[in-house]
């Protein structure tokens, strides 16, 4: 299961899956296109998908050395909080866009749209929580539109 633990299985193609659900997870490669087409419908969690087995979506909900955050901006804290639990002691989460186009510096006055605003404020509570966890810490870097990135204490 090494390759599956260090891969974001969204980033795999569907034959690179086939080849995980053959080798390392003992399943036909029928079960990979039925993740495939799962992940690409926007799953939060292996437990949403109703087409696979009780013991698959186990196999699948294992441990990760690194979660990769890239999603709906808003959702940061849930997707945070949703997959801690399947991050190993000394995995790593990394969310990316964490800047959002620079808005996130700037005065919430600034920003006319109000629905930006909300964005902006729901990622400047993210921001405020990642800097706050007692249990994690977490380095900002200004990479692209900023990265951060965190580990457990």
């Amino acid at each position: 299961m090494e390759k599956i633990l260090k891969t974001n299985i969204k980033d795999l193609n569907l034959e690179e899956l086939e080849e995980i659900f053959e080798r390392e997870l003992n399943e036909k490669k029928f079960r990979a296109a039925q993740v495939y087409k799962w992940i690409y419908k926007g799953i939060v969690s292996f437990d949403d998908i109703t087409d696979i087995s009780l013991e698959l979506r186990k196999k699948l909900k294992e441990k990760f050395d690194l979660i990769f955050i890239d999603a709906a901006k808003s959702k940061n804290l849930d997707f945070f909080n949703h997959f801690e639990k399947n991050l190993l002691p000394t995995g790593v989460v990394i969310t990316d866009n964490i800047s959002f186009h620079g808005y996130v510096d700037k005065d919430p006055n600034e920003i006319a749209n109000r629905n930006l605003r909300g964005l902006i404020k729901k990622i400047k509570h993210y921001i405020s929580f990642l800097k706050n966890n007692e249990m994690y810490k977490t380095a900002f870097f200004d990479i692209g539109d900023g990265i951060s990135v965190t580990e457990r204490k």
